[in-house]
């Protein structure tokens, strides 16, 4: 996880913001969660962080060697990026204060709804919008508020699933 972080974080343009790291983390995360209770979503986002992080078409640094980012997902090189991504993917794996849980439904379950997430100033985006930014299935969500500082939605742009999975199974 700290890896995909480090690589993704990079590739947003603002790789001095910690909040763009955990904001990160907690996006990759919320699909571990929510595939791990939901059975539609295992299968769209995969299962576990190994498996939501080398899903096809979900991550590019990841899986794609033709990402200038794959580079710096096998192997991290800046000390204070590489810091601040492991500490990020630590504290969303110990799921302490998930910014993201913020509906009634998502409060109730301690689940959250917001799963995709697109980088406006990358050099890789293919547009200031997510191409699925019309998408009736996900509601986009502005800023977020990360330990009391706000992320501006002009860096990351987090949406939410407009419903709960219907198939969702609490264990």
């Amino acid at each position: 996880l700290a890896r995909l972080v480090y690589a993704e974080g990079l590739s947003t343009g603002f790789a001095d913001n910690p909040l763009v790291y955990e904001a990160i983390a907690w996006g990759v995360m919320n699909r571990v969660v929510l595939g791990a209770t939901s059975p539609s979503k295992r299968r769209a986002y995969g299962q576990g962080i190994r498996g939501v992080i080398f899903k096809k078409g979900q991550f590019n640094p990841a899986v794609s060697k033709r990402s200038q980012f794959s580079k710096a997902f096998l192997c991290p090189d800046h000390v204070q990026h590489w810091r601040m991504a492991k500490q990020a993917a630590g504290k969303a794996i110990r799921g302490q204060k998930n910014p993201f849980i913020q509906t009634p439904w998502e409060k109730k379950y301690n689940l959250s709804l917001v799963v995709n997430f697109y980088y406006p100033q990358s050099i890789q985006a293919k547009g200031k919008l997510a191409p699925w930014e019309s998408n009736k299935l996900l509601a986009f969500i502005g800023d977020i508020m990360i330990d009391g500082k706000i992320l501006p939605a002009d860096r990351i742009r987090f949406y939410r699933l407009s419903h709960p999975p219907t198939d969702l199974i609490q264990q």
